[in-house]
């Protein structure tokens, strides 16, 4: 049936965006309770969202920004994997995933079941998928009309990677 066994339930931008909101509202309310960080909210800045970057942070008082991207899904509770987009197939061809146009520094996937998220070091990450370390599988979008491709990689295989989970917590701690 393909990755998720609810594959047909509707997962479009749209229906997804007010959970895409939650996480990266949590994470940046996080980094400033936690570490006191300085948050700049780029998600709606043309030249970042063309690199799937929500927001910059910095610990320093400004003099040093890292870039970080969110995706909140709410199966990982159930399959204790992430999913890194590799391409769409939809009637007017191929169209890359963000695997191959996400520019930030940290990829955070936040669990919206269990409140969990998990800093990955997106090029160490994005690194071992070009490696061929998972395969790539297929499902269908029938919300879309189209098929889609994708990395389904275990999250406990991210914790035997050197330096690849930079950090996780509970967002409300």
């Amino acid at each position: 049936m393909g990755i998720y066994e609810h594959s047909q339930e509707l997962r479009t931008f749209g229906t997804t965006k007010n959970s895409g909101d939650f996480g990266e509202i949590a994470v940046k309310e996080y980094l400033k309770r936690k570490f006191k960080c300085q948050i700049y909210d780029c998600s709606d800045i043309p030249k970042y969202r063309e690199k799937d970057i929500d927001f910059l942070y910095s610990v320093n008082d400004g003099k040093g920004w890292t870039s970080v991207e969110v995706k909140t899904d709410n199966r990982m509770s159930e399959t204790g994997n992430i999913v890194v987009e590799n391409a769409m197939f939809r009637k007017s061809g191929r169209v890359n995933g963000w695997l191959y146009y996400c520019e930030a520094n940290i990829l955070c996937f936040v669990d919206d079941n269990n409140y969990l998220f998990y800093f990955f070091d997106w090029a160490k990450l994005k690194s071992l998928i070009k490696e061929g370390k998972w395969k790539k599988r297929w499902f269908k979008n029938g919300t879309d009309n189209c098929n889609g491709e994708v990395y389904v990689i275990p999250l406990q295989d991210l914790f035997m990677e050197k330096d690849v989970v930079l950090f996780y917590d509970r967002l409300f701690n």
